[in-house]
């Protein structure tokens, strides 16, 4: 059992590496810079309810959680993504 609120899924980690991979645009970044937390709520179609509450309150350790088992369980190679995420207290 992980110390996480859930614990991790490879669906939440593709749904999360999804958002990511789109974030990278020159377009979402510029939308995400804006508003973060609108962002996300635009992002609703790919995102599931754990995936949305993860990127609204959950650590960098959590995103990971789940993004390394959609990258260790999919057929596909990994796709390494360096995510900057705010530290909250």
């Amino acid at each position: 059992m992980s110390s996480f609120e859930v614990e991790p899924s490879a669906e939440v980690g593709e749904e999360l590496r999804e958002f990511f991979v789109q974030l990278l645009s020159p377009h979402n970044l510029v939308s995400y810079s804006q508003g973060r937390e609108s962002y996300i709520t635009s992002r609703q179609s790919i995102l599931g309810t754990e995936a949305t509450r993860i990127l609204r309150e959950g650590s960098l350790a959590e995103i990971e959680a789940n993004v390394a088992l959609a990258t260790t369980s999919s057929e596909e190679p990994p796709i390494v993504i360096c995510i900057i995420w705010p530290i909250r207290g």
